[in-house]
């Protein structure tokens, strides 16, 4: 059986370093909560808001250390 997972947060990173998941998927909190500002902004400005989409960054026990995906594991 395959495992993986979504987010971050110390267990399932422990599990993707042991190989008890073979990865997961996690998100920018950085652009979250940038995103988010902005449309509370938007809203209190009666603007109309679109969908806003948020890139998911795969992440295994290869490249967990790497510049682009460390910033992104969060506990």
């Amino acid at each position: 059986m395959v495992g993986v997972g979504f987010d971050a947060g110390s267990i399932i990173k422990a599990a993707v370093k042991d190989g008890t998941l073979v990865g997961a998927v996690t998100q920018s909190p950085l652009m979250m909560g940038y995103y988010a500002i902005y449309a509370l902004t938007a809203a209190a400005n009666g603007q109309k808001l679109e969908d806003v989409p948020t890139e998911g960054y795969w992440y295994d026990a290869t490249n967990m250390e790497d510049e682009n995906i460390a910033p992104n594991l969060y506990d």
